[in-house]
């Protein structure tokens, strides 16, 4: 996963508790990626995310977007 190829946007702080950590893709192509990106934060000493497709998206503009949900709460 090359670093140059995602952008970074700000975080997102969505006041809701979130369970698990998730890095989260909708278009297929992107699926390795996702999965490289979870393996990266479980090497930092984080929880092992999973990684999950969104079902209801528009996979045509979604290319190369990750979303990463972080743990907050038990």
């Amino acid at each position: 996963m090359p670093s140059e190829k995602y952008l970074v946007q700000p975080v997102d702080n969505v006041h809701a508790l979130i369970q698990h950590s998730d890095v989260r893709y909708c278009n297929p192509a992107n699926e390795q990626d996702a999965n490289a990106l979870a393996g990266l934060i479980q090497s930092k000493g984080f929880n092992a995310p999973t990684v999950t497709k969104i079902e209801k998206c528009d996979s045509a503009k979604t290319l190369n977007v990750l979303e990463v949900w972080l743990q907050s709460g038990g």
